[in-house]
């Protein structure tokens, strides 16, 4: 006999709503997105959400938006998914690992500053387990040493800094 870990609760009416949309032929890019896509612009407080079907995705994306190319680097908190730092790599790009501060469990500021090198493009930084990231911060080493943010959202959705719903903040949020 085996004890399930968890036993997930899925109305009907959600039932039916999948039902429609797997009917409609449209899987990814149909109604249904678009009004998702609206909706949490709406709710983030952002111009524009574009609905990717990863995380992974969504950093892939976001790097290539930015023109990130083979030999450049991103810098990468070292407790996170593994997909965060996995995903420079696919594009040729070293993912340079930095401690996070034992309190937060976020990016470890200082050692951001540590890590930048000539070669360095972007941060990845996550807001772990609802925690957002110091932006006061993120946005000084930006400026100085002229670098994107991408953040690794995934796991903060909800979560607000001054007032402002993660997934706003960054120059791109995932």
């Amino acid at each position: 006999m085996k004890i399930p870990l968890i036993k997930p609760f899925i109305p009907d009416e959600a039932i039916s709503e999948i039902n429609k949309v797997l009917k409609s032929g449209y899987l990814t890019e149909g109604v249904v997105t678009r009004e998702f896509e609206n909706n949490f612009s709406d709710y983030i407080g952002c111009k524009y959400s574009i609905a990717v079907t990863s995380c992974t995705t969504g950093l892939e994306i976001a790097l290539r938006s930015i023109g990130i190319k083979p030999g450049d680097e991103v810098i990468v908190p070292d407790y996170t998914y593994p997909a965060t730092a996995d995903v420079a790599p696919i594009l040729g790009v070293t993912s340079v690992l930095v401690d996070v501060d034992r309190t937060t469990m976020l990016i470890d500021y200082s050692e951001i500053e540590k890590a930048v090198s000539e070669k360095t493009k972007a941060i990845i930084p996550v807001s772990e387990f609802g925690n957002p990231l110091d932006y006061s911060l993120l946005n000084k080493l930006k400026v100085k040493y002229n670098l994107k943010i991408i953040e690794d959202a995934a796991c903060s959705l909800g979560t607000e800094y001054n007032n402002k719903k993660v997934g706003c903040l960054a120059d791109i949020s995932v």
